[in-house]
């Protein structure tokens, strides 16, 4: 998405609502199919039961990646540029899209049968969450009787003995690790989260770094790329943690671009772990920066 033209301020957002509905990815669905779909899910209670589920779940899905779509477009002028109506308007643009697609993917069921993928479900939406100023919703929807037994199922399995990027252990204690950091950690939490970090870093620095040879069979390579992104987003895991504990937290944003930015990189071809660490990219810079999170916007 190009970047948006400084307007008057009575004009901000509805040139955020314009942009985010005439971006290529929204305007794909028609606006009658858009506003039955956003009307399922004014009607559903995120907070009881277990979400929707197919077939009106693809659909909803295929909505929000739309509006998150049109949202990160905004993504680079936030970080790039030095400030003024420019970066306001993006950062508009970007709230409001994350608003959007966290009010749907709320109501949508997590996904079933793997783990590992509804913890990496529940870390995007606790990503929008913070994007869109919408943390006190995603905390009563994270206190869903099913959500807390799948975080507690995954907190029993993390292992922190290692790391090894083909172990789902060792992935889960990274994306748990980040859940808690979004969640706006009480100082016991945030200890927790820096001796854990701390602990996986010492395993990894063990480990020897032997250079990638091009005969390698895709297999390995893969395990390779894997580990190259899990590892960027465990120090910029560190980055955060660390700069919350000293209270330093606008020193940590150039860190925390270097390390998604080379993760995302890695993470091609991934488009829903793309998508991830964009969102984790974008909240931490959010925490990072201080903004604060005082109005909570509708969403819709």
């Amino acid at each position: 998405m190009a970047l948006l033209m400084p307007v008057a301020d009575q004009e901000g957002e509805t040139l955020a609502r314009s942009a985010l509905d005439q971006h290529w990815a929204v305007a794909a669905i028609p606006p009658e199919r858009r506003a039955l779909l956003l009307e399922r899910v004014s009607g559903s209670r995120p907070n009881e039961g277990d979400g929707l589920g197919e077939p009106i779940a693809e659909s909803l899905t295929m909505l929000a990646t739309a509006y998150e779509l049109a949202a990160l477009g905004q993504l680079d002028a936030i970080l790039h540029e030095p400030g003024g109506e420019v970066r306001r308007l993006a950062r508009d643009v970007l709230t409001l899209g994350a608003a959007r697609a966290y009010r749907i993917y709320q109501a949508v069921r997590l996904p079933e049968g793997d783990q590992e993928l509804a913890v990496r479900a529940t870390l995007r939406l606790a990503a929008l969450a913070v994007v869109g100023r919408q943390r006190e919703s995603f905390e009563r929807w994270a206190a869903r009787p099913s959500v807390e037994r799948l975080l507690d199922g995954a907190r029993s399995r993390v292992r922190l003995d290692g790391w090894d990027a083909s172990d789902e252990g060792t992935r889960l204690a990274v994306w748990l690790t980040w859940l808690s950091l979004l969640r706006r950690p009480d100082r016991e939490a945030l200890r927790g989260s820096v001796e854990a970090l701390g602990v996986l870093r010492e395993h990894r620095e063990a480990q020897a770094g032997d250079a990638a040879d091009p005969r390698e069979p895709a297999s390995m390579l893969r395990l390779r790329f894997q580990n190259f992104v899990l590892r960027q987003v465990a120090e910029g895991a560190e980055q955060l943690a660390s700069a919350m504990h000293r209270r330093v937290l606008p020193d940590a944003t150039a860190k925390l671009s270097l390390h998604f930015g080379a993760a995302r990189s890695a993470a091609t071809g991934d488009h829903g772990l793309d998508l991830l660490l964009a969102w984790m990219h974008g909240a931490a810079v959010t925490v990072a920066g201080g903004v604060t999170d005082q109005l909570e916007l509708p969403g819709m």
